[in-house]
Parts: C-alpha cells; structure tokens; sequence
C-alpha cells in the first residue's frame, strides 16, 4: 500500500476524531515525532477492543512506535489515507 500526500484526507481536529469516523476504504496512519516513523494502525481492531466512539488522542497512551520503541505523546501525529484499490 502506498501512502501519499494524494491520498490523505481531513476529518477535523485530532482531539475530535473518533475510531468510528474513519470511513470505510480508509486508513489511520500513525507518524512517530521521534523518528518520523510512519505505520497503519488497524482501526477496526481498536474498535473491536475499544469503542468507534473513542477519540484517537485518548489512546496515545497505548501507542508504541515499532521502530523506536517510543510510548504516547511521541506519537501525536496521525493522518487518514484512502487506500488506493
């Protein structure tokens, strides 16, 4: 999968977006500050484990980067792409 700067969309403030505002076809990025390491956060099984009504920004806490190994707010940017079929 591709990510681009094409591909993203806005769905408003961090602290407002909620799982379950990720539209079908669409993917949470997740980009470290520490060492600008982009992921794809599933964010259907953070749904599954949480709520669709849980904002992103209340979950930082539990967020890991998987290269630096960075916990929580090192990880404040995140981004939603379209998945390009």
């Amino acid at each position: 999968m591709e990510l681009n700067k094409n591909t993203r969309i806005v769905l408003g403030p961090a602290y407002q977006v909620r799982l379950g505002s990720i539209p079908d076809g669409h993917v949470l990025v997740g980009v470290c500050l520490m060492c600008r390491h982009m992921g794809v956060i599933d964010h259907k099984r953070l749904i599954d484990r949480y709520s669709a009504h849980e904002c992103i920004v209340s979950l930082l806490p539990r967020f890991r980067c998987t290269s630096c190994r960075t916990r929580g707010e090192a990880l404040a940017s995140f981004e939603v792409h379209r998945v390009e079929r």
